[in-house]
């Protein structure tokens, strides 16, 4: 792939070598960011490529949903294609990812910019806050006093490392971590003193945390040789932590002391799968998504070094198209990013088949 034109050029097996020059196969195919294109090869050599997807179809739209499902518009806040949305501690305002110039240049699905953006609820204001080089900005983390934004960057080159910057784009960006592995934010702790990571390494989900100092010395949390564990969160006490883990047949939540040790054993919440664990600020409510994608709630008691969570309980159903979400300190309303709706008839992707390109190639220079 190259611009969104899918190129082949003639490969010789016997010699393990190419000859001749690139030939364009097709314009206009569907291509991601990692450079991989929609694009399929029947045993017989017939070639099928979908083609890139308007750029409208890409907007979403943040809302406020309460507790029974009804929906409540954000004012001011413009559809763009919005991931990750992220409440500061204050509640003021939500840092948020998304590219204002996304757009699908011949065919190209281009996120070159994708940057994080903070909205002031009280101004309806959006505001660039990363500018760092690099394509990628996202999985953003407040610290507690509402002042900074730790996030997930690429901006040194290589994989995603952590960085910050204050929420008011003072300053520079600070980068906190560099490593050859795929780091991302998930939570801070009640004091600010430590920030929950999540690292991959050769295929694997860990758990770090890592101190907020200037030294941002990194320490595991549970076992080395554990499930997948992922998606960590403190308790607002700071004595228990919530994750996922896919020991089972699916990702589910659980519960175990914080920090623990590499022999701690986890408590399960979830009962049909679960994801992106949310503690309410008072730490009596813990929220997540099932397999389905209905959010739901327990009721958590804890007492010493003993937790005790009710059954699950749903709140409201799945809404399609649902990836990214949070929940206000009080637990009476999510922050979600959905599809943009529209009245009109939805169209499907259109797929292009291609015969006989094969004597396209052969008669290439």
């Amino acid at each position: 792939m190259s611009a969104g034109s899918l190129q082949a050029i003639r490969f010789d097996l016997n010699r393990l070598e190419t000859s001749g020059r690139p030939t364009p196969m097709a314009l206009g195919v569907l291509t991601t960011t990692t450079g991989g294109g929609a694009v399929a090869v029947s045993a017989d050599g017939t070639l099928l490529y979908a083609e890139a997807i308007p750029p409208s179809t890409l907007n979403r739209t943040l809302v406020w949903v309460d507790r029974a499902g009804r929906e409540e518009p954000i004012p001011g806040l413009q559809p763009a294609p919005y991931t990750q949305p992220r409440l500061s501690p204050d509640e003021s305002r939500l840092a948020v990812g998304f590219n204002p110039a996304f757009t699908l240049a011949r065919g190209e699905f281009r996120e070159n910019s994708h940057d994080l953006w903070i909205w002031d609820f009280g101004r309806q204001a959006l505001k660039q806050l990363t500018i760092e080089q690099g394509n990628r900005k996202s999985f953003s983390v407040w610290t507690r006093d509402s002042h900074d934004v730790v996030y997930a960057s690429n901006g040194g080159g290589g994989p995603l490392n952590l960085w910050s910057r204050a929420a008011d784009g003072s300053g520079n960006a600070e980068r906190l971590t560099n490593t050859s592995d795929v780091e991302v934010p998930t939570a801070m702790s009640p004091d600010g003193g430590v920030l929950l990571q999540q690292r991959t390494k050769t295929g694997s989900l860990r758990l770090f945390h890592i101190t907020m100092d200037a030294e941002h010395r990194r320490t595991p949390v549970g076992a080395a040789q554990a499930p997948n564990e992922a998606m960590a969160s403190v308790s607002p006490d700071g004595l228990w932590l919530s994750y996922t883990a896919d020991g089972t047949a699916r990702e589910e939540v659980y519960v175990r002391p914080f920090p623990g040790t590499a022999t701690t054993v986890g408590q399960r919440v979830s009962t049909t799968g679960g994801v992106v664990p949310r503690w309410r600020r008072d730490g009596k409510e813990l929220f997540y998504r099932n397999a389905a994608g209905d959010f739901m709630a327990v009721d958590v008691k804890a007492t010493g070094e003993t937790i005790q969570t009710s059954a699950p309980r749903q709140l409201f159903p799945a809404i399609p198209g649902v990836h990214a979400w949070d929940v206000t300190a009080d637990g009476q309303r999510f922050l979600i990013s959905t599809p943009l709706r529209t009245t009109a008839a939805p169209v499907a992707d259109p797929v292009t088949v291609v015969l006989n390109w094969k004597s396209r190639l052969a008669a290439a220079p």
